[in-house]
């Protein structure tokens, strides 16, 4: 009789059918979120440090770091927005963007550290400046851009809440990894190990994202 009962309740005209996210989204969502979040905190808490520990402990160069960051990240995220949205391929739109974006977020961050051995401080602000923008070009392009409307395109009206959930527990563990692991590492390893170990993560996991995001081609 309960039984019965359940699949009437179930085929009710107006009740809403839960869309499954699915195994290898959530943990596209898990793995993307927590490496890009982490990413951004780190860029936000200890790139400023480390301009002031290694290079100079004059605060404008920081400020122009912050700046060019802004202005790249709004202007990338607008334009590889729309190129994502009208590209066609066996990878779909989002794919190529996210996987190649994060590789090479996590290359250029691993990089920035050697800016320490460059002798002249005017040059190595230049340069510090120059490496975060595009830093920030590729985080922004596969982050922002691409990832988020990933997050979008996989979504449905009935799960959409819960795919936010997921990604917004990935901003929590960011920020705690960023803010106390991120400082013993330093402390322990020093800069250069510690910006190799941010960028050999968000590196792998685009390699990870490319196995993982299923590719569905975009139907002309």
């Amino acid at each position: 009789m309960m039984g019965r009962m359940s699949e009437e309740n179930k085929h009710k005209p107006g009740r809403i059918q839960v869309r499954r996210i699915g195994r290898r989204n959530i943990l596209s969502i898990l793995f993307l979120g927590t490496a890009g979040q982490i990413a951004w905190s780190v860029e936000n808490s200890w790139f400023n440090t480390f301009v002031f520990d290694r290079i100079t402990t004059d605060p404008t160069p920081v400020a122009w770091m912050v700046a060019v960051s802004a202005i790249t990240a709004t202007i990338t995220t607008i334009i590889m927005g729309i190129r994502s949205d009208r590209i066609s391929g066996k990878w779909g739109r989002r794919k190529p963007f996210i996987v190649f974006g994060y590789i090479l977020w996590g290359v250029i961050t691993a990089i920035y550290p050697m800016v320490e051995w460059i002798q002249s401080i005017g040059s190595a602000i230049v340069i510090v400046i120059v490496i975060d923008a595009i830093m920030t070009f590729f985080g922004s392009t596969a982050n922002d851009a691409a990832y988020n409307a990933w997050l979008t395109d996989i979504g449905h009206s009935s799960n959409r809440n819960r795919i936010q959930s997921i990604n917004n527990m990935t901003v929590y563990v960011a920020a705690i990894t960023s803010l106390v692991v991120a400082g013993v590492i330093i402390d322990i390893f020093g800069y250069f190990v510690f910006f190799y170990i941010l960028g050999g993560v968000v590196t792998i996991t685009g390699v990870i994202a490319m196995f993982l995001i299923e590719s569905i081609p975009v139907e002309k």
